[in-house]
């Protein structure tokens, strides 16, 4: 009996499955690249993949890529990285040529995953060559497509057509265009660089010139235009850049944009910049393509900025009595230094404010502090049209002293002080 156990133990132990020979031995045959994946089960969550894509990559380690001495001056030209290039030929390539892997056999382990993938090299030589040729043709349709209508599509066709040839671009491909040899590498490029150059940004503004919070109504227009033809463009993507801040835009029917200018609070330059977003007309392509290289090229106007003119007239009550110093008037005048000309005639701002201190009861002890109470009407008129477009109150603003009432009154006009800055900043710089 124990020795029946024994042998069925045995038998049933030696029919498990075995290691095979690939995992611990590189295989050998010419014919083929080979690439052997491993994943640890426990450091991968999908050790599977992960093997599969190890393996994978092996084998694209093994291909050699050389770049013909006459991509290398092409690429050089073009400003491009040799370097970067190889990686992105063969990133391209490895993408394209995995259908052509043989994916022969897998493993499994107690702690690990296996994978053994394989290609054969005259199958990769042979589709490498008809790949070629297909990407070839299939970018040169890309280009002529692009030329035969330009427009804001042309820029992804000519795109399209660098990622075709991307793959393939470690030796020239000759091509015939518009009845003269051609390098579709070089040729892609150039057209490139002539349908940038093509595009002109025209700008206008409404008033060349600003003051400071009041100016409100100026516009940039810019008009998109077909440099080549002095035709108006759709559907080019622009950027505008004002104050740290960028929005972007689609030219119109008429290849127009049109951006309100903001009131501008500060005196001197101000620059708005504005450039052909690119960029923009290519989030429909596939994320991982490679895209020709995209250096936007910033325009710029110019806006002189004067200073409003602001008349500020005040009464200014402590306890009913004059201020011998008013307070209020020099505090705003001091705040608005930058941004407004006080002026005693001629403004383009009336500011009027009347502030008051009262004693609303008297102190019940030599203990307890005198305490005043402030209140003002404050008013902003446009001097042209005499319309007040601003009114603000404030009551029972409370100062308070230990030695006086009227000093009191003073601390009063203090918290008044910044409380009457606060209105005015926001309803001016927000108009």
């Amino acid at each position: 009996m124990k020795f029946r156990i024994i042998s069925f133990l045995y038998l049933f132990f030696s029919c498990g499955p075995s290691i095979p020979s690939w995992v611990n031995t590189q295989p050998t045959n010419d014919q083929f690249w080979h690439g052997i994946g491993q994943a640890n089960k426990i450091l991968e969550k999908d050790a599977r993949s992960k093997a599969k894509e190890f393996a994978i990559h092996e084998i694209s380690s093994q291909i050699k890529v050389n770049i013909s001495s006459e991509m290398e001056i092409t690429i050089r030209e073009a400003n491009e990285s040799l370097e970067n290039m190889t990686s992105m030929f063969m990133k391209s390539r490895t993408n394209l040529l995995i259908p052509e892997i043989e994916f022969v056999e897998s493993y499994e382990s107690k702690e690990s995953f296996y994978f053994y993938a394989r290609l054969n090299k005259q199958k990769y030589y042979e589709t490498l060559k008809r790949l070629r040729q297909n990407a070839a043709k299939t970018a040169l349709d890309y280009i002529v497509e692009a030329e035969k209508s330009f427009n804001a599509n042309s820029f992804p066709l000519i795109q399209k057509a660098w990622q075709q040839i991307l793959p393939f671009a470690d030796e020239p491909l000759a091509v015939t265009y518009e009845n003269r040899p051609a390098q579709i590498y070089s040729l892609i490029h150039l057209k490139h660089h002539q349908f940038t150059e093509r595009i002109a940004l025209v700008s206008t503004l409404k008033q060349k010139q600003m003051k400071t919070l009041i100016d409100r109504d100026n516009t940039l227009m810019v008009t998109v235009m077909d440099s080549k033809i002095n035709e108006r463009l759709e559907g080019i993507p622009v950027k505008i850049r004002e104050r740290n801040q960028e929005f972007n835009f689609i030219s119109g029917s008429e290849g127009t944009i049109l951006y309100p200018i903001s009131p501008i609070p500060t005196i001197g330059g101000h620059t708005v910049e504005f450039s052909f977003n690119e960029s923009q007309l290519y989030e429909d392509l596939p994320a991982e393509g490679e895209l020709l290289d995209i250096t936007p090229s910033w325009n710029s106007i110019q806006i002189h900025v004067i200073p409003a003119r602001v008349e500020i007239n005040t009464t200014e009550l402590n306890l009913g009595q004059p201020l011998a110093e008013p307070i209020l008037k020099p505090m705003i005048k001091q705040a608005f230094s930058g941004e407004i000309e006080f002026v005693e005639s001629n403004a383009d701002i009336i500011m009027t404010i009347q502030a008051n201190t009262k004693e609303k009861s008297r102190r019940t002890s030599a203990n307890h502090p005198f305490f005043s109470y402030g209140s003002a009407e404050i008013s902003l008129m446009d001097a042209a049209g005499r319309e007040v477009f601003f009114t603000h109150s404030l009551s029972d603003v409370k100062g308070g002293d230990f030695d006086s009432q009227s000093v009191a009154g003073i601390r009063a006009y203090e918290k008044m002080g910044k409380m009457v800055l606060s209105e005015l900043k926001s309803v001016l710089h927000n108009r």
